[in-house]
C-alpha cells in the first residue's frame, strides 16, 4: 500500500492487511486485519497512528500479531471419547499407553486382570486451524457403521471436533449354541472381552476350554463340544461271565457266575459319568456252612464246607443211622438231607433206591455213571467211602 500521508506506508504484518484511514483525528490511522480464512487471529491492538515526534512524522509502535490458531498436540489427553492411535501427515512422535482390564474367571471363581499397552502417535509439531487428524478405535472397538478410523478436525476457536460417533466396543452376538450342551453363564453381555461358559447335558463331557471370549474381531472364540460319555470295554471277572450291553453312560452289563460259585456284589455294573464302570462283583466258591446237627449222632468232616464237599454221619450207641451216611455241600450253599439216628428198638429197614437218595440233588448233579463202588450195599442203609465222587454217582443192586 503507497500513501501520501507524512509517514508513509504503515509497517508490514504477517498474516495480515492493513487500511489507513487518512482523515482520522487528531492522526492518521493505519488499522490491522488478521487473515480468519486460514485461521489467524490477533494478539494486540490492531490500530497504529502516524503524529509527529522529535520533528519527524512516524508511526506508533506496533504491539500485536497475527496468531495462528492452534489445537493441544493431543486431541484425546483430556476427552472422553476413546483411541489406540492416530496419526497425521506430519512428523509424529508416540507415546505410551497402558490399560488394565478386570475380569472374573468363571472356572476358577477369582477375579484377575490384564495389562495391554500400545502407542499412540501424536502431533509433535503445531496443530492448527482446519488440520485433520485421523484416529483409530482402540482393539476391539469400532464406530457403530463398523469403520474403525475418524477425522478429527481443528477448530476456528482451537478445540477438536470429534467424529459424530464414539468407538464401542465389538458385539459378538449370542454365544454360540452347543449341540447337547448349553451356557451356564455370561454376564449379560456379548460385546469384547465378553465370556460365555458352556456345560454338556447329562451322559455328555466337554471336550476344549469350556469358557470362551469375545475377541478384538467381534467374533466368538472356538467354543468346546460335547462328546456322549463312553466307558472301555466291562471288565472280566473270574469265575464268572457278562453279557454286554452298551459302552456309553447310563449303559450297563450283567454279570453271573460259574456253577457252584455265588455271586458277591450288584449282579449288574454301569457306564458312570466319568468315564468308568461302577464296582464289578466277584463269584466266591459255595460254602454251605456247618453241616445240619443229628441228634443222638455226629459227624466226620472228610474235606471242608465247600461246594461237593462231604460229611459223614454216625450214631451213638442204642441207635441206628437211618437214611444215607453222608450229607453233601450243594451249589445252591444248603447241605443235602442228612440221615437221622433212631434207638435200635424202633428202626427199621427201608427200601432206598437210587432216584431217592439223590432226589434233593438231581437238578444240580446230573446222573452219569460212575465207576465209584458202594464199600456196602444194603437194603435200607447204604454206606458210601469217602473217596467216592459224589457228583458223578450211580447206584445199581
Amino acid at each position: 500500500m503507497v500513501t501520501s500521508q507524512p509517514c508513509g506506508d504503515p509497517p508490514t504484518v504477517s498474516n495480515a492487511t492493513v487500511e489507513v484511514n487518512e482523515t482520522a483525528v487528531p492522526y492518521v490511522a493505519a488499522k490491522y486485519t488478521c487473515d480468519a480464512a486460514n485461521g489467524y487471529v490477533l494478539t494486540g491492538n490492531d490500530t497504529i497512528y502516524c503524529f509527529n515526534a522529535f520533528q519527524m512524522n512516524i508511526w506508533s509502535s506496533s504491539q500485536f500479531t497475527c496468531t495462528r490458531i492452534q489445537c493441544s498436540e493431543d486431541p484425546y489427553a483430556n476427552s472422553n471419547h476413546t483411541t489406540t492411535n492416530f496419526e497425521t501427515t506430519s512428523t509424529e512422535s508416540y507415546r505410551e499407553f497402558v490399560e488394565d482390564y478386570n475380569y472374573y474367571d468363571y472356572q476358577s471363581h477369582r477375579y484377575g486382570y490384564w495389562r495391554t499397552r500400545y502407542r499412540a502417535a501424536v502431533q509433535s509439531q503445531n496443530v492448527y486451524y482446519g488440520q485433520n487428524i485421523t484416529s483409530y478405535c482402540k482393539t476391539g472397538y469400532e464406530h457403530p457403521d463398523r469403520s474403525t478410523t475418524a477425522s478429527v478436525e481443528c477448530s476456528i476457536n482451537g478445540t477438536w471436533i470429534y467424529p459424530p460417533t464414539e468407538c464401542q466396543s465389538k458385539d459378538c452376538g449370542s454365544p454360540p449354541i452347543l449341540m447337547n450342551g448349553y451356557v451356564t453363564h455370561y454376564v449379560y453381555t456379548t460385546t469384547f472381552q465378553s465370556n460365555a461358559t458352556y456345560g454338556c447335558s447329562r451322559g455328555y463331557k466337554l471336550d476344549g476350554a469350556s469358557t470362551i471370549t469375545c475377541n478384538e474381531e467381534g467374533v466368538w472364540t472356538t467354543p468346546p463340544i460335547c462328546h456322549r460319555i463312553r466307558c472301555n470295554e466291562p471288565p472280566e471277572i473270574q469265575n464268572g461271565r457278562r453279557h454286554v450291553g452298551g459302552h456309553y453312560y447310563g449303559d450297563s452289563t450283567v454279570y453271573e457266575c460259574d456253577i457252584a460259585y455265588l455271586l458277591s456284589g450288584n449282579s449288574s455294573i454301569s457306564c458312570q459319568f466319568d468315564g468308568h464302570w461302577s464296582a464289578k462283583p466277584e463269584c466266591h466258591v459255595v460254602s454251605c456252612g456247618r453241616p445240619p446237627y443229628v441228634e443222638h449222632g455226629s459227624f466226620k468232616v472228610t474235606s471242608g464246607y465247600k461246594f461237593t464237599d462231604h460229611v459223614e454221619y454216625t450214631c451213638f450207641n442204642d441207635f441206628m443211622l437211618n437214611g444215607v451216611n453222608f450229607a453233601v455241600c450243594l451249589s445252591n450253599g444248603s447241605w443235602s438231607k442228612p440221615p437221622s439216628c433212631l434207638p435200635a428198638a424202633r428202626s427199621a429197614t427201608t427200601q432206598i433206591s437210587p432216584s431217592s437218595l439223590l432226589a434233593s440233588t438231581a437238578a444240580t448233579f446230573p446222573m452219569v455213571k460212575s465207576t465209584a463202588t458202594p464199600s456196602r450195599a444194603v437194603s435200607g442203609n447204604i454206606v458210601f467211602k469217602p473217596s467216592d465222587n459224589l457228583c458223578n454217582i450211580s447206584l445199581y443192586y
